[in-house]
């Protein structure tokens, strides 16, 4: 199971936890508002009212042995900033954090970000479901609820041509490209544009698609 901490609760911060939580992950929610921690105790595993620079109490609640640290914290974005050079300096591995502008998340990336995010609607719920889903490597959104998602080939789509698996059919999801390793070396790959139906998917390839947010989610183990 994911262990994942949020670090302030706001519109979006909430949103992710819920997202997080539905998809079966371990989630850590902190924010100085004690009335937000309460509104998460009811769906986390874990919320607590803390100050979002203080190492201390950031390692006692265990942010240091969780998978990823998303960062949420809205307009403030100097306690945002702080917070993340914070976690970098405590070695947490991953830090995911929200930016309000392209100034900021440039900033963020100087000062160790290892992602940043530029929310909008209800990102946060996408976000959750990439940060559950392993197999998703990378989105675009295109909308509240639509994206285009770089997955890699579930194991069930292994040796079936796209005719057979009727992904459109069943999905309503359009296949896009498919991303194919040569056979002759490790790091040089292929690129199939709008793939024919009879094109066959192999282990390792990775497929970039077009639906609903919530049925590329069913595609994922």
């Amino acid at each position: 199971m994911k262990q994942i901490a949020i670090i302030g609760l706001g519109r979006f911060g909430m949103s992710l936890a819920r997202s997080l939580t539905e998809n079966k992950c371990q989630v850590l929610a902190v924010d100085s508002d004690m009335e937000r921690v309460k509104k998460a105790q009811a769906f986390v595993a874990q919320a607590a009212q803390l100050d979002a620079k203080d190492e201390d109490s950031l390692k006692a609640v265990g942010v240091t042995e969780m998978d990823a640290t998303v960062v949420a914290i809205g307009a403030d974005i100097e306690s945002s900033m702080l917070a993340t050079m914070t976690l970098k300096d405590m070695g947490v591995p991953r830090v995911i954090v929200k930016a309000s502008s392209e100034l900021h998340g440039r900033f963020l990336k100087k000062i160790g970000a290892d992602q940043v995010v530029f929310p909008e609607g209800d990102s946060g719920r996408r976000l959750g479901i990439f940060l559950a889903k392993p197999g998703i490597i990378e989105q675009i959104d295109l909308g509240e609820e639509y994206g285009i998602f770089e997955i890699n080939v579930p194991d069930s789509w292994i040796g079936k041509t796209l005719g057979e698996l009727q992904i459109r059919v069943k999905y309503g999801i359009t296949i896009l490209a498919i991303r194919s390793q040569d056979a002759d070396g490790e790091k040089e790959f292929s690129m199939i544009i709008s793939p024919l139906a009879s094109e066959k998917l192999k282990a390792g390839d990775v497929v970039t698609v077009l639906g609903h947010v919530d049925e590329v989610k069913k595609l994922i183990p």
